[in-house]
């Protein structure tokens, strides 16, 4: 994707399609990292580490009592 920047205020913006941000899941809610090296600027998602670890703790719920909740579905 080639794309340019546009002005806002003193800073440049980087307008990225809703395709790209689509496609990686990102919203504007979304925090980035944003990593500059000698082969250029580098912008991921940041890891969503409370949701990865309430899923953790959720997952040993379910294998810790997953017979209890069978038996609750029925």
């Amino acid at each position: 994707m080639t794309t340019t920047l546009m002005n806002v205020g003193d800073d440049l913006a980087l307008i990225l399609d809703r395709e790209t941000l689509k496609a990686l899941g990102i919203d504007d809610r979304t925090s980035l990292d944003v990593v500059v090296d000698a082969a250029g600027i580098h912008i991921r998602p940041t890891p969503d580490l409370h949701r990865q670890q309430v899923l953790a703790a959720a997952r040993r719920v379910m294998d810790a009592h997953d017979e209890t909740f069978r038996k609750l579905a029925q």
